[in-house]
Formats: C-alpha cells, sequence, structure tokens
C-alpha cells in the first residue's frame, strides 16, 4: 500500500498528468492511514470539485482548512472550491484570508478579486486583479481574470488585449481562448471568434464525467450563439441543444418518462411543451407555438403562471397549464420551448410577419386608454430602461435614467413607467432632477399583474426598451417597440433588424457607444416621429449645441 507519503507523491504526479481517477484513489489511501492529513484532503478536494463532485469536495477542504487555517494554499483551494458552489460571501472571506496570508501571490490575489466580481464589487475587483498582474507570479489566470472584469465593464477592446497575453502564455487553454472569443464577438469580429469558439470545442475534456459534460455544452452553447448572430441560423439552432448543460438551465430542467419530440408529426398524441429560461425567453418561443399545433395531435402548454390567463386567450386551441410536475397530465411526447425554433425559424425567411400573437383582454385595454387619454403628451410612451438581472454578465443591459434625459425632457410625450422591480427611488430622483414626469399607478403590479401590464402596453403608442421581457411583451402584442439593444446580437439573426417581432425597430449600440449618445439617438427618432426638425444638420438633443451629425451621430460611435 506504501507510506502517506509516497501515496501524496503519487497522487500528486497523477493529479498533475490529468489523471484525476488515479489521484482520487491515492488521495483516498493516505487517508485511509491519517485522516487528518492536510495535504491529503487540499488535494483530494481538489480533485472532486475539478471532476463535478463539488458537495464532497467541501467536505474535505472545509476540514483542511479547519486543520490549517493560516495555509494559504489551502484557503486558495478551498476559497475556489467555495466560488465553484457559489457560496460567494464565504468564498470571498476566506479567499481574502489567503491574500492576508500570501499578498505578494499573484494567483491568490487574482482568485480573490474573482470572489470579489462574484458579489458585484467590481471596482475592487478590478484593483485586485491589477495589483495581481502587476505581481511577477501569479501565472496567466490573472490576465485572463481582469480581462473579464474588462469584458463584463464594457471595456472588450481591453478585454481582449489582456485574454491575448493569458493565452500567448498557455496557447490551447479552452476558458482563456473562449472570454478571448467573446471579447472578440462583442467587438463584431465574428468570424474571427466562430473560428476560436470550434477552436474551443475541439480542446473541450472528453472524458464523461459532469464537469466535462458541462464544460462541452457550455463552449457548443457559445458557439450556437455566435452563429446565430451571425446569421447561421440553422446550425446556431442545432447547436443551441446543447443548453441542457448550461448551469441557469439546469435548475429548470425536466425529465419525463415519454420521448423528446424531435420535429415529426404527432397525430393521435399528446405533446407537452413547457417552459424553460426566463419570462421574455418563454414568450419569444411562444410565437412558434401556433404552428407546433398544427401538427396533429394534442399540445399542452406549460407556462408561468403569470401568462397562464393570457395565454389561454391567446391560444384558443391549446390546452394551457401553469408550470408544475403535471403528475395528473398524461402525455406522449414532451420539448422544452426554446427548442422550437430548430424546427420552426431555420431561416430568416421563416420568421413571421406583422402577426401580434399575444390577445390582451379587451376590456383592460379600454380602461387604460381611457387613463392615458387623461395624460399630457401627443405621443404615449412606455419606457423600461434596465433589466433585472443585475448579476456581472448582465451590465451592458442596465442603463441609467439620467442617461436617458435626452427623451425624456421632450414635452410632448407622455412618458409612462414600464420599469418593474423597486424603480421608485430612482424615478423620483430623475423627476427632480430632469423636471420631467414619469406617469405610473400605484393599483399596477408590474413585475406580476401581466394582464394589466399588456392591456397598457397595447393602449400605448409606443414602448421604449431595452433587453427585457417588456420587449417581448410589446412586440409579442404589436406595439411599435423601439429597443435599445446591444450589437452584435443573437436576437437579430445577423440582420439589422429584430425579425422575432415586425414591428420592432432596433437602435443598436455597439460597445463603444455611450449610453448618453444612444438615447441621443433615441431621442432624434422622436422628434421625427413628432414631426420635429430632424435630420443630420438638427440640433442634437443631447444639449450640447452641436448639431446631431457632429455630435451624439457621429458616424463611428
Amino acid at each position: 500500500m506504501g507510506n502517506v507519503r509516497d501515496l501524496l507523491n503519487g497522487a500528486i504526479e497523477a493529479y498533475q498528468q490529468g489523471r484525476h481517477d488515479k489521484a482520487q484513489q491515492l488521495a483516498l489511501l493516505a487517508l485511509d492511514q491519517d485522516a487528518s492529513d492536510v495535504q491529503a484532503l487540499t488535494l483530494l478536494g481538489s480533485v472532486m470539485s475539478e471532476t463535478g463532485q463539488r458537495e464532497a469536495a467541501l467536505v474535505h477542504l472545509a476540514r483542511a482548512f479547519e486543520l490549517a487555517p493560516n495555509d494559504a494554499t489551502v484557503a486558495l483551494a478551498y476559497g475556489k472550491a467555495l466560488r465553484e458552489e457559489e457560496k460567494f460571501t464565504e468564498a470571498e472571506a476566506v479567499l481574502a484570508k489567503a491574500a492576508q496570508l500570501a499578498p505578494d501571490d499573484g494567483g491568490i490575489l487574482a482568485e480573490h478579486g474573482m470572489s470579489l466580481r462574484d458579489l458585484m464589487r467590481l471596482d475592487e475587483a478590478e484593483a485586485r486583479l491589477r495589483a495581481a498582474v502587476a505581481l511577477p507570479s501569479g501565472g496567466p489566470r490573472k490576465y485572463a481574470g481582469l480581462g473579464l472584469i474588462l469584458f463584463e465593464t464594457g471595456r472588450p477592446d481591453e478585454s481582449a488585449a489582456f485574454m491575448r497575453q493569458a493565452a500567448n502564455l498557455i496557447p490551447n487553454d479552452a476558458e482563456i481562448l473562449t472570454h478571448l472569443a467573446l471579447a472578440l464577438q462583442d467587438l463584431g469580429r465574428l468570424s474571427e471568434a466562430e473560428g476560436m469558439f470550434r477552436r474551443v470545442l475541439e480542446l473541450a475534456p472528453k472524458g464523461d464525467h459532469e464537469e466535462a459534460r458541462r464544460q462541452r455544452g457550455v463552449y457548443t452553447g457559445n458557439l450556437s450563439l455566435n452563429l446565430l448572430s451571425g446569421g447561421k441560423i440553422a446550425e446556431g439552432w442545432d447547436l443551441f441543444e446543447a443548453r441542457a448543460a448550461f448551469p441557469n438551465w439546469k435548475r429548470s430542467q425536466r425529465r419525463y418518462p415519454v420521448p423528446l419530440w424531435t420535429g415529426q408529426r404527432f397525430d393521435g398524441q399528446t405533446l407537452l411543451a413547457w417552459r424553460e429560461q426566463g419570462l421574455g425567453d418563454e414568450i419569444r418561443m411562444g410565437g412558434c407555438v401556433s404552428q407546433l399545433a398544427r401538427l396533429g395531435g394534442q399540445v399542452v402548454l406549460d407556462c408561468d403562471s403569470r401568462l397562464e390567463t393570457l395565454y389561454r386567450r391567446s391560444f384558443p386551441d391549446i390546452s394551457v397549464r401553469e408550470a408544475g410536475p403535471h403528475g395528473d397530465l398524461k402525455f406522449d411526447l414532451h420539448v422544452p420551448i426554446a427548442s422550437l425554433p430548430r424546427f420552426f425559424r431555420r431561416r430568416i425567411e421563416d420568421f413571421p410577419g406583422p402577426v401580434a400573437y399575444l390577445k390582451p383582454d379587451p376590456i383592460l385595454v379600454e380602461k387604460w386608454r381611457a387613463r392615458l387619454a387623461a395624460l399630457p403628451g401627443k405621443i404615449k410612451a412606455g419606457i423600461c430602461w434596465k433589466t433585472g438581472v443585475t448579476a456581472s454578465h448582465r451590465l451592458w443591459n442596465i442603463s441609467s435614467l439620467e442617461s436617458w434625459a435626452p427623451l425624456l425632457r421632450m414635452p410632448d410625450v407622455g412618458f409612462v413607467n414600464l420599469q418593474y422591480g423597486d424603480c421608485e427611488a430612482e424615478l423620483c430622483a430623475a423627476e427632480q432632477a430632469q423636471k420631467i414626469t414619469v406617469h405610473r399607478w400605484p393599483d399596477l403590479d408590474l413585475r406580476n399583474d401581466l394582464e394589466n401590464v399588456v392591456a397598457l402596453i397595447k393602449a400605448l403608442d409606443l414602448v421604449v426598451t431595452v433587453g427585457t421581457a417588456v420587449n417581448d411583451l410589446a412586440g409579442a402584442v404589436g406595439c411599435d417597440t423601439w429597443l435599445i439593444l446591444k450589437t452584435p446580437h443573437y436576437d437579430m439573426m445577423g440582420t439589422d433588424r429584430y425579425p422575432w417581432y415586425p414591428a420592432t425597430r432596433v437602435f443598436p449600440r455597439p460597445w463603444n457607444l455611450a449610453w448618453s449618445r444612444a438615447m441621443a439617438r433615441v431621442a432624434m427618432a422622436m422628434k421625427e416621429r413628432l414631426g420635429e426638425e430632424s435630420g443630420r444638420n438638427a440640433s442634437c438633443p443631447c444639449g450640447s449645441g452641436k448639431r446631431f451629425k457632429h455630435c451624439c451621430g457621429a458616424e463611428g460611435l
């Protein structure tokens, strides 16, 4: 069997060679001889964490940290495992201790920086990672970590530079190449990014353990979104099936003892189409449901409870049920709703014409028309300025009302709040600072009462929004919608428009276009709609005194 040191040396060698099964076996044998050996506990926990055995990994690493709380290497391994389990507050505390113990270790400082990112303390995270980059130690991942922060805070040009620095040191690291490809994609270099995503797939782990499957799924999913962004729609949807491995998607994954539907007719059978992802995704993909129902049998549509009555009215020939386990329901086939475009939206020509498939309650529409008629303004426009998902990877979809000032100051528009969530303080501050009014009603729950929200949207003349579920509610009900969207974006399918909803106009916001400039362009479009002086020679709505063409409308911005 060998002594503890021999077993550990063998385990370390196997680990360094990527032979995780052998490393785990030898570490366990070492612990059989000494259950309190810190090095064996740390190695075993690290191996288990990397192979998807995360709960067991935490047990061993917590024990190692308990035995050696002042060992920076142990704290680093434990903190990384806590991050993998999304125990972000605990992870940051442990990694802060590791950084305190080893302030000159660039690798430890970088990991602590990433834990600060997990907590959305992005300024601190960037400072910590820049400190790590300035140190001679730490290896290439500190450059990759800083590159990721820069990418998520809207600086893909700087991000790509640091990612290349990391990739030059580890040329075949799939994670580093993935983030470099994402930065290139945001810079509009889709073909270059596509080639890199394909290279990443070649480098993906080939094993059958959970972590290897997850990585392959995520890498395939990245390629699928790149292909959709570039207009390679059919292949993009085919590869989008890999989303089953995405961590967020797995939380809503269903397993049923009946076959997955794969596009065939299903005469005489019952098919369950079940919701997944966010509310906006569910509504967008819901545009395919009527086509599904024309393939023979009975369709049962499982949906967010907030959509249930709305969907029953909109899809009268389909059985609609609130999302749930459906233990009482007998069905022969099932399909997640985001798989439907793979069969019904394979070409740009497959996207619908001007069909509004969500049908609001006409009585509620009249109620809201009466309320809107009492408001000032030639145009009644709803606004939504930020996503409800505040994770670092969605910062691009969050604006401030301050940046909307060029639009909100326009006197002939009655603005109506469609922003869900806690935004009252922000609205009050903007109203006071900009001397404006954004109308809202205390009896309307914008997050949960979607029957009234959709009726209000139908009664509006226009909706101006970022990429949230409000865009999908407005588009699906047929309301004119102005969408300020980060570009390139996969929802545009390689076009200059928004194929999902013909009444939606896209205002592109590439990475180097500030929110204030983007909103000045929206304000200029509003002036055109109102019939006021406009065009590129008109005064810029931002208030600079310059002509629009020399200010926020300048080419290349």
